[in-house]
């Protein structure tokens, strides 16, 4: 929802769903990033 609808943590929560799950789901996220980028071969 945060991803594909470009939704706001607060209006996912308004949603229905639960402040620190929604949270935890946006760190995970974040630190996973490094994942979608390819490395610099040399």
């Amino acid at each position: 929802m945060i991803v594909d609808e470009k939704k706001t943590i607060d209006e996912v929560v308004r949603k229905g769903y639960d402040q620190a799950t929604v949270e935890k789901v946006v760190k995970r996220m974040k630190e996973n990033n490094f994942k979608h980028h390819l490395p610099i071969i040399l």
